[in-house]
């Protein structure tokens, strides 16, 4: 309900968001030859399309994006100072930690205590549609979920069913 998360419980402070962008080292995951962190849809690299949306999403702070540093550079390199680029470690759950780690080390030099509670924004890199209303959108209704539950939830999913998707396919032979 729309009018519902209009008055959202808002969590107090920003959250992090760590974005995902893949690996260059796993030849199943790339998309002709590539990692899609890097595909370009409209003329625009995809995690950086991802990236800017966080940036412009008034819930999110700091943005952590963890994949091929020297790639990671090129694409994002003087973005922003809230954008902290992270080395790859392995696979999908090592590239993960590494972020959170980055993320509470991060907070920790802002002076912050630790907290291993502190709520974190997961995305991965290929996400073309994303908008910042979106971001905020799904983080307020997080939170407002969050507000009403006995305990602390480990996680939230953001899921889309395709068929609310088709509208924004590309039709055939445009972009």
């Amino acid at each position: 309900d729309q009018s519902e998360t209009n008055q959202q419980a808002a969590y107090p402070e920003t959250l992090d968001a760590i974005v995902l962008a893949g690996t260059d080292d796993n030849a199943k995951r790339m998309i002709q030859g590539q990692n899609k962190a890097f595909l370009e849809i409209a003329g625009k690299i995809l995690v950086r399309r991802v990236v800017e949306a966080l940036l412009e999403a008034g819930s999110v702070g700091q943005v952590f994006v963890v994949g091929p540093l020297d790639r990671l550079e090129a694409a994002l390199g003087g973005i922003s100072p809230r954008v902290s680029l992270v080395a790859q470690s392995g696979k999908m759950v090592a590239n993960a930690w590494e972020a959170i780690r980055a993320a509470e080390a991060y907070q920790c030099e802002q002076g912050k205590p630790e907290d291993p509670h502190r709520p974190l924004l997961f995305l991965s890199c290929d996400l073309p549609l994303i908008c910042p209303e979106a971001a905020d959108d799904f983080i307020a209704r997080c939170a407002m979920e969050d507000s009403r539950a006995e305990q602390d939830y480990s996680m939230h999913c953001g899921v889309a069913e395709e068929a609310s998707l088709k509208q924004y396919y590309p039709e055939q032979g445009k972009d």
